[in-house]
């Protein structure tokens, strides 16, 4: 398990960055298909690690079960998710204001076991490695312009996911899952 910070510039913050913490999940089936969440809000192309915000009192261990569960329907142990890391993202505005965003990522191999799309998430997106490679080259490109519908420049939010997506991915060829 491994800690990294980082400090990025944006435009904005996106809304759920006030929650200090969430949890994301890199979900894998029995094929080697890396399973995503896609969302209507997100760009075209665009989808990110399973998971959500981390609620007040909760721990992330059970925040990432109970997100596992409300976004596929899987339900799992604390046990049967690999802790991967965190990564905490200081962030500053164009205002000068500061945030800290941490994001606690997990890895589970679902198996045989089908998740389906619940809760905000729209679709599953099942993708090969090289095609996870080449979502986090898309984060680099999204728009700078802010976005009225989110109030917020998607280029801001991919350059975070950019780089939680690339943890996570070499978390799991690091450790052999």
């Amino acid at each position: 398990m491994r800690d990294l910070t980082i400090e990025l510039q944006f435009q904005l913050f996106p809304p759920h960055v006030h929650r200090g913490h969430h949890v994301l999940i890199l979900l894998r089936d029995a094929r080697g298909n890396f399973i995503l969440g896609c969302k209507q809000i997100y760009p075209e192309g665009i989808c990110r690690l399973l998971g959500g915000g981390v609620e007040t009192g909760e721990q992330p261990d059970p925040a990432a079960v109970r997100e596992l569960e409300e976004e596929t329907g899987l339900k799992v142990a604390a046990a049967d998710l690999t802790k991967l890391g965190s990564v905490q993202a200081n962030l500053t505005d164009q205002n000068q204001k500061k945030v800290t965003f941490t994001s606690h990522v997990y890895f589970h191999d679902c198996g045989e076991k089908e998740p389906q799309a619940a809760d905000d998430v729209d679709e599953l997106c099942f993708l090969s490695r090289n095609e996870v490679i080449r979502l986090i080259e898309r984060y680099t490109f999204l728009s700078t312009e802010i976005d009225p519908k989110v109030k917020f420049a998607w280029s801001d939010y991919g350059q975070l996911y950019s780089f939680i997506h690339q943890f996570a991915v070499d978390e799991v060829a690091k450790l052999g899952l």
